[in-house]
Parts: structure tokens; sequence; C-alpha cells
């Protein structure tokens, strides 16, 4: 029976350190982007009608995934000007720290 453990570490890693690496420069520029950014109807349809994976899918495409359908409309608001609501710190400290505690 094979384990949890990736079959590549180091493909692994590299992964990882994309993913941190985007983002903290997300963050790094999101006051550069638009107040408020909504999710588009289309995309939310996707999550209303796709079906649930069956299978395993590869971390790669399933980044991808987050980077084009999640993370742009993740909570709308990130926006340091934005003040419509408050909810939670959102720094970059914070984020890494979270890396930890799930780690």
């Amino acid at each position: 029976m094979a384990g949890l453990d990736p079959e590549d570490w180091e493909e692994l890693k590299t992964q990882g350190h994309q993913m941190l690496d985007e983002m903290l420069e997300n963050i790094r520029h999101v006051s550069q982007g638009p107040v408020w950014q909504p999710m588009p109807a289309s995309v939310r349809d996707v999550f209303k009608t796709a079906p649930l994976p069956d299978a395993g899918q590869e971390l790669g495409d399933l980044y991808q995934q987050f980077t084009t359908m999640v993370q742009p409309y993740a909570v709308g608001n990130r926006h340091p000007r934005f003040m419509g609501w408050v909810h939670g710190g959102g720094t970059a400290q914070g984020m890494l720290a979270d890396m930890l505690a799930a780690g």
C-alpha cells in the first residue's frame, strides 16, 4: 500500500517554493489592484455545477485552478483601501505563521 508521502520530495519543494513566492508577491502588490474584486458568475457557476473529482489530481494542476478561480476572488476585500467591513489581519507574517501551524 502506498503512503501519503510525495513520490518526489524535490518536486514538492520546488512547487512549494513557487507557491510561497507567488503568494508573497500577491500580498506585496494587492494594493495596486482593484479595491473590490467580486467573483464573476462564470467562475461561481463552475463551483456550483462541476462534479467533485473522484481521483487524485496533480498538485500543479490544483494550484493552477486555485490561482485562476479562487485566489483572485477569495474574499474580495483584501485591498488596504477597502473599508466596507473588516476580517482577519491579512498580513504576510500571518500567512507564514499559518504555513508553520499547518506544517
